[in-house]
């Protein structure tokens, strides 16, 4: 008995310290910057939303609101097109989604079993790229004038908060 739980310590050890091991520096691909900006934009689309929730339950919401805009050090002002953005993006890719996911429900019920044969799956990616490359270049023409709207100063001062919050992958996060 003694020696299973001296070896379940030993496999329980050398799992732990197989899973905090550091991910080697090679293996960590830097986040790309559009992908960046989304994340904050998603980010303040969701405090707005709880800050709303709370003003409705009769308590303070404008600490999660404008919980993005204190860190930036922007004026509601200065900050005004990162909230407007983030919701023109929102729009723009909830209506470039609805048309990838009524092309994935199409091929779907023209499958047997719910699996599509080689040529369908073909079709599907060769209808689903350009909505993919619709999809980006809506983020990279919203950021552009995201970018425009705060000025350099603005842009320089969200690059760099990016870059300090965003630019990571989550330890253990997969490439």
């Amino acid at each position: 008995m003694k020696s299973i739980n001296r070896l379940t310590t030993t496999v329980l050890t050398a799992f732990v310290l197989f899973c905090s091991r550091p991910v080697p520096a090679a293996a960590q691909q830097p986040i790309p910057i559009e992908h960046q900006y989304l994340h904050l934009l998603r980010w303040q689309i969701h405090l707005d939303k709880v800050a709303a929730e709370h003003e409705k339950q009769g308590k303070d919401g404008a600490w999660l609101r404008n919980a993005l805009q204190k860190q930036l050090h922007f004026t509601d002002q200065q900050f005004a097109p990162v909230r407007e953005s983030a919701q023109r993006l929102a729009s723009s890719l909830n209506a470039i989604d609805a048309k990838a996911k009524s092309t994935m429900t199409g091929y779907r019920a023209q499958s047997t079993n719910g699996r599509l044969s080689a040529e369908q799956r073909a079709a599907l990616r060769a209808q689903i790229r350009p909505i993919q490359a619709e999809r980006e270049n809506a983020l990279a023409a919203e950021i552009a004038t995201l970018n425009a709207n705060l000025g350099p100063d603005g842009t320089a001062r969200l690059r760099r908060f990016i870059d300090k919050q965003f630019s990571k992958a989550p330890q253990g996060a997969k490439p």
